[in-house]
């Protein structure tokens, strides 16, 4: 029955003059560039009533195969071509990048960046075809010729410019308000960035019900000159106004749609996404350059400073001029409203995160002062992919950082590193291990390939080393990381060789920081001349390079000291405020979320006796993160290998949602769009929430599906 509703479907869409859906070998996802949402029909009942058995639907446009695909949120299945085994396919122009949904969500608008046009595509349940824009099937070979697209009979894409650097990059619509949201009667405008000749294209919509042929029409209205590189772009709902990132200057572009007056706001930095925040006054500017998101006021058209956070916050001195720091380059923008977020208390509790994030001392004296009082629960974040893999969450409600656990110590985050007689073993070789029986390097193991076993169901990891095969020379194997965090402060200063840091809040010792541990200046520094303080005394090793890292020889609550390096003077190389990190070093440490009334954290360990097969239960167990550090075997004459004592190997459980940051183990490219869906109507839910999020992973053929309201591990979906 299937095949036959489809192959109705096919004849329909060929008697209206396009082109049937084609396989594609790569699979469902070849080059996913754009999201939208709409409302459809089950592909097994093309002919439904979208009003009473709709369902919604993804449309996913993928620029390596020119095509849209159809995936099916409630079944989680793509939609299927004739031939089932290849994914249902709408062909559309070449390299299609952006694409936006018309508000009542009947058509799509995608943006070509092969040859400068923009397609229009009907999403009708028994249609789903890019159609004509203008009736009038000669125009075809007039604005494409076949040397440069597949020309169609029947289809005519908008032209948006005769320049041929005026490729587009990004399309928006504006939402509308109200019921309906848009008035089918009223034109829709549209609007495409074209980053090559530095202008906006504004596009004119015409829904059928306002035309005497009762056949949608999509025309190009005017081009806007805003200079620049205009890339991402963020419309008001009533299409008033339109802000514009800029991937070529230091500012973004506001543009009033009725008059086409431009204004340049300074950012500080280049930019490639915006968007606008749910309440409309601020609007979110992703830099291109460096981590950071720049808050642009759209009263006042000027930037703002986040939301107050609590003083021991990460990042308590994030302002005006610096935006909202975070690790790595946001890609990305969204905003999913409904759910809380989980925090820690100061107890090692969860809890949702609300605007007053007031301790549990706190609380209870602003009950006693106001019986009545409640903290309000924040319900709008925004969503950030991130070039690291990495999803972050900022309060959409207050604008502002959310710390990642408020009341406790940072987390140690890092790879695993390795050296042989003082020699480091280059990553490469230690990837390449994973796979190689015969590698002479310690390895990560887990009890289920110990045992020989090909599947892997206890999360228990140790370091396995193998008879005859482990070197005897001393090694360690540790896991260096970062103290997350630390890189964030803006308030170290050097006192001779103590670093002090007074950020309110602050306690290195709670932290984990220990003696040996690494501080690494990441501040430039500012001494020059034969006479420089930054550099060592000739007896050093690193006489001819500026030292930056540094061995903690001295723990305190707000102070490190240093183990001084003969012929430097630290506070002369970096007189001012400056930015640092530590570095956990020979040991490991994991901060997580764990039950109340056991350690805040797992100490750094040493290795146990080696057995095979290894012991039923992990040696180290905390309840989320269970684990065993091996000791070796015996080597090849029944002798104790000589592996020093204090040789430390570490885990970090840096795969699945920690409060702020969600990494999942498996990072297929750089994370692009995220689109919220609320499937309330489903669910029976009364109150709107979106209950998952989806993201593209537009450096490779995978799209991912994850849930606000239940942040755990392992509980994503992958689709490819």
């Amino acid at each position: 029955m299937r095949s036959f509703s489809w192959r109705l479907l096919l004849l329909a869409a060929i008697l209206g003059g396009c082109e049937e859906p084609s396989a594609t070998m790569t699979g469902r996802l070849a080059g996913p560039m754009g999201l939208g949402l709409f409302t459809g029909c089950a592909q097994s009942n093309p002919a439904c009533d979208r009003i009473s058995e709709g369902r919604p639907l993804l449309l996913i446009s993928d620029s390596l195969s020119d095509e849209l695909r159809v995936f099916d949120i409630k079944a989680r299945n793509f939609f299927a071509s004739y031939d089932p085994l290849f994914p249902l396919a709408v062909p559309v122009g070449e390299r299609p990048r952006g694409m936006a949904l018309d508000p009542l969500r009947r058509y799509a608008f995608v943006a070509n960046s092969a040859l400068a046009n923009a397609s229009l595509v009907d999403l009708s349940p028994d249609r789903l075809v890019e159609i004509d824009t203008d009736a009038d099937p000669a125009t075809c070979a007039a604005e494409l010729p076949p040397s440069g697209d597949r020309c169609r009979a029947g289809v005519s894409r908008v032209s948006l410019s005769e320049d041929p650097f005026a490729l587009p990059e990004a399309v928006v619509v504006p939402a509308g308000s109200g019921d309906p949201v848009w008035n089918p009667s009223d034109p829709l405008p549209v609007f495409v960035s074209l980053p090559g000749t530095g202008e906006l294209a504004v596009l004119e919509f015409r829904y059928p019900e306002s035309q005497p042929d009762n056949r949608p029409r999509l025309s190009l209205q005017r081009r806007i000159a805003v200079g620049g590189v205009p890339s991402g772009m963020a419309v008001t709902p009533d299409a008033v106004r339109v802000y514009l990132a800029d991937e070529g200057s230091d500012s973004v572009a506001v543009v009033e749609v009725a008059t086409g007056s431009v204004t340049r706001v300074p950012v500080g930095g280049p930019s490639r996404r915006l968007a606008l925040a749910p309440d409309g006054s601020v609007v979110y500017v992703l830099r291109l350059d460096r981590g950071r998101v720049m808050l642009l006021d759209t009263a006042s058209l000027a930037l703002r400073a986040p939301g107050d956070v609590r003083p021991e916050a990460q990042d308590p001195a994030t302002g005006l001029a610096e935006g909202i720091y975070l690790t790595g380059i946001p890609r990305e923008i969204t905003f999913v409203r409904g759910s809380p977020m989980r925090v820690l208390s100061e107890a090692g509790q969860a809890r949702d995160y609300t605007t007053e994030l007031l301790t549990a001392e706190e609380f209870e004296a602003r009950k006693a002062q106001e019986p009545e009082f409640v903290e309000h629960v924040v319900t709008t974040f925004a969503y950030l992919s991130n070039m690291n893999g990495n999803v972050y969450f900022l309060d959409a409600e207050n604008h502002r950082p959310i710390d990642s656990q408020p009341f406790i110590g940072a987390m140690v985050l890092g790879a695993p590193r390795l050296t042989v007689s003082g020699t480091a073993v280059a990553t490469e070789e230690l990837d390449a291990c994973v796979h190689d029986a015969h590698c002479p390097y310690p390895q990560l193991a887990d009890y289920d390939k110990v045992k020989g076993e090909t599947e892997q169901r206890p999360i228990y990891y140790g370091v396995w080393m193998k008879t005859s095969i482990t070197p005897t020379a001393p090694w360690v194997f540790t896991w260096e990381g970062t103290l997350a965090g630390s890189e964030q402060s803006t308030t170290g200063r050097f006192d001779g060789w103590l670093l002090r840091d007074d950020r309110p809040g602050l306690d290195f010792v709670a932290s984990g920081v220990e003696v040996g541990d690494r501080l690494v200046v990441t501040s430039a520094p500012q001494g020059s001349g034969a006479d420089d303080p930054c550099r060592p005394g000739s007896g050093a090793t690193e006489s001819d390079s500026v030292r930056s890292e540094f061995e903690i020889a001295s723990v305190g609550t707000d102070f490190l000291e240093l183990s001084p390096v003969e012929g430097m003077a630290p506070a002369a190389c970096w007189p001012e405020a400056l930015r640092y990190n530590v570095r956990a070093y020979n040991a490991w440490t994991v901060y997580t979320e764990i039950p109340l009334g056991t350690p805040r954290w797992m100490p750094r360990i040493h290795p146990v006796p080696f057995s095979d097969p290894p012991p039923e239960q992990p040696v180290y167990d905390n309840g989320y993160i269970a684990l065993t550090m091996f000791d070796p075997g015996p080597d090849e004459n029944g002798q104790p290998r000589q592996i020093p004592r204090d040789t430390t190997w570490g885990f970090n459980s840096d795969s699945g949602f920690s409060p702020l940051v969600f990494a999942p183990s498996v990072r297929a490219g750089a994370a692009g769009p995220l689109l919220p869906v609320d499937l309330s109507s489903e669910t029976g839910e009364t109150s709107p929430k979106d209950d998952r999020v989806y993201m593209l992973f537009t450096g490779s053929n995978a799209m991912m599906e994850f849930f606000p309201g239940q942040f755990d591990a392992l509980n994503y979906i992958l689709y490819q």
